[in-house]
C-alpha cells in the first residue's frame, strides 16, 4: 500500500509542476503524466479496482 501512496504523491508532483519551455517541454510533461496515470490505473486494477 505504501507503494500506491507514493504513485499517488509522485501524480501530484507532476501535476503541480508546468511543461518545460525548452525543445519538447510541452510532449515531455504529457509523456510524464501518462505514465503515472498508467502506474495508478495498474496499482488501482492489483487492489480490486474494475479494469
Amino acid at each position: 500500500m505504501r507503494f500506491v501512496q507514493a504513485c499517488v504523491g509522485e501524480a501530484r508532483g507532476k501535476l503541480r509542476a508546468e511543461p518545460g519551455h525548452g525543445p519538447g517541454g510541452t510532449l515531455g510533461y504529457a509523456q510524464r503524466l501518462a505514465r503515472v496515470l498508467n502506474a495508478l490505473c495498474d496499482h488501482y486494477e492489483k487492489i480490486g479496482g474494475h479494469s
